[in-house]
């Protein structure tokens, strides 16, 4: 997963806001479908890009998920 770090966001001065950017390219894994990328930037700047891989010769199956009415969480006051 590439990290690239960006600068926090420039203050206004007196003729407006400053803006920075930059590029960066990757090639993309044969295994990783580009339609699956996604990316997010957290609020320190920090973009976190991630692209599955595609799974070879394992098939795919179903997990069914079983539904309890009982509450997971123990009782008592919330902090």
């Amino acid at each position: 997963m590439p990290f690239l770090p960006l600068p926090p966001p420039s203050p206004k001065d007196e003729h407006g806001f400053v803006a920075r950017e930059f590029n960066r390219k990757y090639r993309i894994p044969a295994d990783v479908d580009p339609l699956t990328i996604t990316s997010s930037l957290s609020s320190d700047g920090v973009l976190t890009v991630n692209g599955p891989r595609k799974l070879k010769g394992i098939p795919e199956r179903s997990i069914p998920v079983m539904r309890e009415e009982k509450s997971a969480l123990l009782p008592g006051p919330r902090k």
